[in-house]
């Protein structure tokens, strides 16, 4: 199964942007309000990224461009794969 390389040809720049940076942003939290339990670091790294997210594609259809679902979905999944990979470090640090 050679699905991997011919897929990631496939998406587009502006996909890869959005999930990365919605990842990055899950994480941003988990370094700034360490001194909070971990549940709520998780969820106020999901909510962060997926705000900035929604904002960002209400900013573009409020100037001349749509909103798109798509890059809302990219969003989504950076920051679930973030909340994963941060609760797995809780989990292992037992934190």
């Amino acid at each position: 199964m050679k699905c991997c390389p011919h897929c990631l040809r496939k998406l587009p720049y502006d996909k890869f942007l959005h999930f990365a940076i919605s990842f990055l942003l899950t994480l941003s939290p988990g370094c700034a309000v360490v001194h909070l339990p971990k549940y709520i670091v998780l969820g106020l790294g999901f909510f962060w990224a997926v705000s900035i997210g929604v904002i960002k594609e209400l900013y573009d259809a409020n100037n001349g461009g749509e909103f798109s679902w798509d890059d809302l979905l990219f969003d989504i999944l950076g920051a679930v794969l973030g909340v994963f990979i941060m609760a797995t470090v809780f989990y292992v640090r037992g934190v």
